[in-house]
């Protein structure tokens, strides 16, 4: 983004939420006929409509990242660092002729963080935003290139390159950018109007038309790495209005309030899992089921949306595997009803092969993965197997959250896992689907599971080979419950002393047995048990490690297979 910074001029006082919603409207009005003026000939195209309070914004909008916005009281709350943007999920601007403009009331929220720190942070917009790949979702998280405007912490506007007047912080400010065409080029102008009834400024920029079309955002932002601390200073934002010509709307580009579902059917048994966002206090907590019955749906059962997984898992016995069902989970947010749903398939144990598509390790870098969901599709597999390492930690930018509490280290990795459901989504709704966690799943380099135990604390760093789980417990069975609620009972259910829980499980489908394993969690750390010289020597020579008292699969998974791996089924075991 292109943008200066100079020194700043003062510290704004804070303003207290009421006054704000009260300064935000008068704002408002003082600013309502200028604008019926300035668009009469182009009605906005959408404007914002954020109420109640929670972590995710929207089904319109893309947090970067999850854990750094929320809405409170209908405020959206931004806490300002390096790439911290609040994308436009529907709609995009395009290299077609015409204008466009953004529309936003801002605040500074926490001016108390101190004079230069503040200063050296700012709110408004970022448009322009592609990524390294064609479409909306590659820019999302992979942005190369955009171009920003908007107002700092020390009162002054800039657009682009420009910098321009100030106005006083001590109120909310209407933030209003006009994108026009001049010439061979275009204008970008931003405008400020302070509530309390100051001066009006603005400042202007002349932009090529190769750097406008992309996406649209809101920013709060401060110098630095986009990593995972922030600069402690936040923005507020009101009343964002979009709207010209030069934009595509694309009102189906949305995410949420149901993100996806993922399925198993084994032995008359359905397990369903839906994935929701973080929710506020006052939503429904509630998700149903329901399936197609002739012309109606008939809802066949309800679940509770797990507070830190935020998972709602359906278990329905006596399901007629003979048939495809049509499915589809409803929920209702904010007096709207919304349903995500697919195909339970029927079994295929007629069939004379059973397809299987097998994935693993994705590093995110071609998100959304357009072309081999294609293909998937294409292929039509009858069960997808996701074999581990459905994320990475570096997923989609801003570091790890590892050391953070659980509910700030779980938004880390729901946003991060938010990229695998959007991806395979299409897949997962309407097929039986095998997903267990590897070691990046959990955050961890490697994992020696040591059965389930913490993993010692050493000066030297995390040194997974001691074994052990470096998360702690609620929020390893969270991770475990998004990847792997959907599968059947575990045939062992009983935790892990730490209190972690298991799910190797059998998995009865398409006329063959697999055994779902949890070949890290039991391993022995070979730090924990091995000499240096023997786990040296074991790199050529595995007898070497072959010790009394190393564990592999741990015995209530070898008891599994000794129990479950003969009759007339075909077993195949399927590990990370």
């Amino acid at each position: 983004m292109r943008y200066r910074r100079s020194s700043p001029q003062g510290r704004a006082h804070e303003v207290a939420r009421r006054d704000f919603v009260k300064a935000a409207g008068a704002a408002t009005v003082s600013l309502a006929p200028r604008l019926r003026a300035a668009q009469a000939a182009q009605a906005p195209s959408f404007e914002s409509s954020w109420r109640g309070s929670r972590t995710w914004i929207g089904q319109e909008y893309w947090a970067n990242p999850l854990q750094n916005w929320r809405v409170e009281e209908g405020e959206v709350i931004a806490q300002a660092a390096a790439g911290r943007t609040l994308h436009l999920l529907t709609h995009q601007v395009t290299p077609s002729g015409g204008g466009f403009h953004l529309q936003a009331t801002v605040r500074l929220v926490s001016p108390g963080a101190g004079g230069e720190k503040v200063a050296r942070t700012w709110a408004g917009f970022v448009f322009g935003v592609r990524g390294g790949l064609a479409g909306y979702q590659h820019a999302l998280v992979h942005p190369v290139s955009s171009v920003a405007a908007g107002l700092r912490g020390d009162g002054r506007l800039f657009c682009g390159g420009t910098v321009g007047g100030s106005v006083p912080l001590d109120s909310p400010v209407r933030l209003t950018l006009t994108v026009r065409e001049a010439g061979s080029a275009y204008e970008a102008k931003l405008s400020a109007e302070p509530a309390s009834g100051g001066s009006p400024t603005q400042v202007a920029e002349t932009i090529g038309p190769s750097e406008l079309p992309g996406n649209i955002a809101l920013a709060a932002q401060a110098p630095g790495p986009a990593g995972p601390e922030t600069s402690g200073v936040e923005w507020g934002f009101r009343d964002w209005v979009v709207g010209g010509t030069k934009l595509a709307a694309h009102p189906d580009q949305t995410f949420g309030p149901i993100l996806w579902t993922q399925y198993t059917l084994s032995r008359g048994t359905l397990k369903l899992a839906a994935h929701f966002p973080p929710l506020g206090d006052e939503d429904e907590w509630t998700a149903r089921l329901q399936a197609r019955r002739g012309t109606r749906w008939a809802t066949i059962a309800s679940a509770a949306i797990e507070r830190l997984s935020r998972t709602a898992i359906f278990r329905v016995d006596g399901w007629d595997e003979s048939r495809d069902v049509e499915y589809r989970v409803a929920y209702a947010f904010q007096g709207e009803e919304h349903h995500w749903g697919g195909v339970i398939r029927k079994d295929p144990r007629e069939n004379e092969r059973l397809r299987i598509g097998v994935f693993s390790c994705d590093h995110g870098e071609v998100f959304p993965q357009r072309r081999m969901v294609r293909n998937i599709r294409l292929q039509d597999p009858d069960i997808a197997f996701f074999a581990g390492d459905q994320i990475y930690e570096s997923y989609g930018g801003f570091g790890v959250a590892r050391g953070k509490p659980s509910e700030e280290a779980m938004l880390d990795y729901l946003r991060k896992y938010w990229q695998f459901g959007w991806t395979w989504r299409s897949i997962l709704k309407d097929r039986p689907s095998i997903i267990i966690p590897d070691d990046h799943d959990v955050f961890q380099g490697n994992i020696w599971g040591q059965a389930g135990r913490a993993l010692p604390r050493s000066a030297e760093g995390p040194g997974f080979e001691r074994g052990g789980f470096l998360m702690e417990v609620d929020w390893v069975n969270a991770v475990q419950r998004t990847q792997s609620g959907h599968l059947p009972d575990p045939v062992d259910p009983a935790p892990c002393q730490s209190g972690i829980e298991v799910y190797f499980t059998e998995l009865r489908y398409g006329g063959a047995s697999f055994a779902i394993l949890e070949d890290r969690k039991f391993k022995t750390g070979p730090a924990d048990i091995l000499s240096p010289e023997q786990r040296a020597a074991g790199r050529t020579d595995p007898a070497v490690v072959d010790i009394e008292g190393a564990e592999l699969l741990g015995r209530r998974q070898e008891s599994f297979l000794k129990r479950n791996c003969s009759g007339p089924f075909l077993t195949m075991c399927l590990v990370a």
